[in-house]
């Protein structure tokens, strides 16, 4: 029986090809970004599933402040001290972040990697190719490498016992290699090294990091195994007891502990310092989800819309085989079958889709940047494919459902006699459902229109943004391992460099934040904190509005801007100019107060400005702040590509403009803007096919009015207008009721942003003229086809 159903779906699919086209079109295009998203969500789900024990290992995220972000970095010591004071811990490794340039027979080689407690192969189950995990790690400078980076530094020799150096350090010896590229981890490195190397003094001139007692230092990265029989929530009684022990002074939810499993790393939620590498945060997979369902219910609809414009001739179909004695089970399982085989062709068409949509997919930034990578080799996986397969007969199942239960319903005594048949030949009722299906994708269009263009004028604006400092004239330069001096020095001799100041935090593009005590011994303020040179102000191209910049690096004096002293309570700046800050355990004088000027890119208003404070940098500095003429920022990009190949050609150079440092922060946001316009096209796309094949149908079953009407002299533009009435009043409507939702919805989120744009008129005409275009272009040109012909031969053939 199924054969037969099957047999007879193709026929009349085959028979109405053109609406089979539009309906296989429509659902291929839904069908292949859902796809998309199901091969990237795969890849997610998978990551660091291959430990063994998998479910028992957590990371610890920290919140120094109840209004801040969770952070994935903890303090040196919790370590430890979770493992001493608590038995449900089986074992508990660190991590600390390094990168630097190895040097191997002469050689020099980028990594990156961490610094691992011994326990590291205790709780992460690794791929080992070579060496013993057994004992390793427990030697100051001992390393394992990942077998990539081994092949691209030692070739085909044997890199186990031979040795690596870095920095001014002792040498490092291999005593292992781990295949990292077999498995999918969150954690990315080229190196790992012990942690007892950080612990035993010898690393030049670098502090004991290892060692340190300072609990408000969060830069460490904390994993633990637990018991099997230890649930992670029992473990909060031993964070509460490190929280009072640790910071007595704390406000109530400060410095809070929780565990994350570390199956939930990857689609989890943002958490800041994140050492992840190739995991998406929840918030972008919604979206993405968001995305992809709505333009498969777009597609669906438009099979069930061309589905119900067929009713007419379907109708006198069910008729006749309820009349031989069909039951109407069997008819709608045969509409069932149709819409199964319309999903299944629909899929073909979707594989096909993807060899050309996955490379674009690919290519957004906001994934490149987290190293996230749709891959369809996915489609060698049987479960995989068994579970496309499952999901595209749902579809096509839920699809068909609908006009298969609204088809199989009339009596044939009803149908044959004409009593299911209404005004211009539609069954009754359904004239109204379908033009309500056609007005919800159109409305669902105009929300993604709006929304796109206002995408794209927020983020053109925050590009123009006055950030209180010359960005525009601005280049920095990270220092790395070349010499700052020399360095400082041959930038200064390139034409066009107006000056050259040492820093260790870059303003808008790095924020580190510090408390620091008034003189009263009451008064705290958080504040972004610069460790900068003595010309940083006049580099930045921010004035002073009272006293003076520090003048050597050893003055224990430091600037602060007006929003700082407004803060700390002072009436006018001049007033705070000779008082007194604490810092750490050191004492500053307020020796300068300067300009309020933006010290962090943010999307969230309110987070860009407050408190800023300039303290000497006394250590080498982390970046050169470049100021270049006008105009001259091409030339010495090209200047210090040279002069940086002669100090340091293991690295490539991490240089500049601060425009382009602006720009790239805010690339999500043009790929939020290019997905919400290709999710917008999509929709409008296959809400046009829909329209197409309606007015087709609308059309030929007016063809003997439009007959009548031409030969009593009706020319063919009152005809057309006449026959696209209908859909310029869906589109009106659509218009109606999605232009006012749109407006609130963008709303919502727009009042959230740091120099939000107003919502224009603008905005509104140019969705509504998207809208208009296409329904002209469409239900507009089919119609005009309708008028054009002879009325002769309609009335003939009628």
């Amino acid at each position: 029986m199924l054969r037969n159903y099957l047999k007879i779906a193709w026929r009349t699919n085959w028979r109405h090809r053109s609406f089979s086209f539009n309906s296989i079109l429509s659902l291929a295009i839904s069908l292949a970004v859902c796809l998309v998203l199901v091969l990237l969500l795969y890849q997610q789900w998978e990551m660091d599933r291959h430990h063994a024990d998998a479910d028992r290992v957590y990371r610890v995220l920290s919140q120094p402040d109840p209004g801040q972000a969770e952070m994935a970095s903890t303090p040196a010591r919790l370590g430890p001290a979770l493992a001493e004071q608590y038995t449900g811990v089986e074992a508990v490794t660190r991590l600390r972040q390094t990168f630097a340039s190895a040097v191997v027979d002469e050689g020099r080689f980028q990594f990156t990697g961490f610094y691992a407690d011994p326990t590291f192969f205790e709780v992460f189950d690794w791929p080992i190719v070579a060496g013993q995990p057994a004992n390793a790690l427990t030697e100051p400078f001992q390393v394992f490498v990942t077998q990539q980076w081994a092949e691209r530094v030692f070739g085909d020799e044997n890199p186990v016992g031979r040795t690596i150096q870095w920095r001014d350090t002792p040498p490092f010896t291999v005593a292992g290699v781990i295949d990292r590229s077999s498995v999918n981890s969150h954690l990315s490195f080229d190196i790992v090294a012990s942690f007892a190397t950080l612990t035993s003094g010898q690393l030049g001139d670098q502090e004991d990091w290892g060692n340190r007692a300072d609990w408000t230092a969060l830069n460490y990265y904390t994993y633990l195994k637990l018991d099997s029989n230890v649930r992670p929530d029992q473990l909060d009684t031993a964070f509460e007891a490190l929280r009072t022990q640790h910071y007595p002074e704390a406000e109530s939810g400060a410095y809070t502990f929780r565990l994350q499993p570390i199956t939930e790393i990857a689609l989890g939620p943002y958490v800041a310092n994140d050492p992840a590498q190739g995991t998406l945060p929840r918030f972008g997979v919604v979206a993405l989800v968001g995305l992809a369902l709505l333009v498969l219910f777009a597609g669906g609809l438009t099979y069930v819309n061309l589905s119900l414009a067929r009713a007419f001739e379907r109708t006198r179909e069910v008729g006749i085989r309820k009349t031989v004695g069909a039951q109407r089970w069997e008819i709608a399982l045969q509409f069932l079958v149709e819409g199964v085989l319309i999903a299944f062709l629909a899929l073909v068409g979707a594989v096909c889709m993807l060899a050309a949509l996955v490379p674009i997919f690919n290519d957004l930034y906001f994934l490149e940047l987290v190293g996230v990578q749709a891959d369809m080799r996915l489609f060698r996986d049987p479960l995989f494919l068994a579970v496309v397969a499952g999901g595209t007969l749902l579809v096509g199942v839920l699809t068909a459902a609908y006009p298969a239960l609204i088809l199989s319903r009339p009596q044939p005594s009803q149908i044959l006699s004409g009593e299911a048949i209404g005004r211009r030949s539609q069954p009754k009722g359904r004239s109204r459902l379908r033009r309500m299906l056609l007005g919800a994708q159109l409305t669902l269009a105009c929300i993604l229109i709006f929304t796109t263009i206002l995408i794209y004028q927020q983020g053109t604006h925050m590009l123009e943004t006055d950030y209180g400092f010359d960005v525009d004239r601005l280049v920095h330069v990270q220092v790395r391992e070349a010499p700052p001096e020399a360095l400082s020095q041959e930038i200064r001799r390139i034409a066009g460099v107006e000056e050259v100041a040492g820093i260790a935090q870059l303003p808008l593009l790095w924020s580190w934040y510090q408390t620091f005590l008034g003189g009263d011994g009451e008064t705290r303020m958080r504040a972004f904190t610069m460790d900068a040179a003595p010309n940083t102000l006049s580099t930045l191209g921010v004035k002073l509005v009272a006293g003076r910049m520090f003048r050597t690096a050893e003055e224990p004096s430091l600037v602060v801007n007006q929003a700082a002293t407004r803060q700390l309570g002072f009436e006018a700046p001049e007033d705070a100019v000779g008082t007194t800050l604490q810092y750490d355990d050191s004492f500053y004088q307020i020796v300068g107060v300067m300009e309020d000027f933006h010290h962090r890119l943010s999307l969230d208003a309110g987070q860009s400005t407050g408190p800023t404070v300039i303290v000497p940098l006394r250590d080498d500095p982390a970046y050169f702040l470049v100021r270049a003429a006008p105009g001259q920022h091409h030339d010495i990009m090209e200047h210090l590509e040279a002069v940086w190949q002669d100090f340091d050609p293991a690295y490539d150079m991490a240089a500049m403009p601060y425009t382009a440092s602006i720009d790239e922060f805010f690339e999500p946001l043009r790929n939020t803007r290019d997905l919400m316009g290709a999710t917008a096209l999509f929709v409008l796309f296959i809400a046009a096919l829909g329209m197409l094949g309606m007015a087709t149908y609308a059309s030929n079953a007016r063809m003997k009015e439009v007959g009548v009407r031409k030969a009593l002299g009706a020319s063919a533009v009152q005809l057309t207008a006449l026959l696209s009435k209908e859909f310029v009043a869906i589109s009106g409507v659509a218009l109606a009721v999605g232009l006012p939702v749109s407006w609130l919805i963008n709303r919502l989120w727009l009042d959230f942003l740091a120099h939000r744009i107003d919502i224009g008129p603008g905005v509104f005409l140019a969705t509504a003229a998207a809208i208009l275009v296409v329904t002209l272009s469409t239900a507009g040109a089919q119609t005009w086809r309708a008028a054009q012909t002879n009325p002769a031969v309609v009335l003939r053939d009628a």
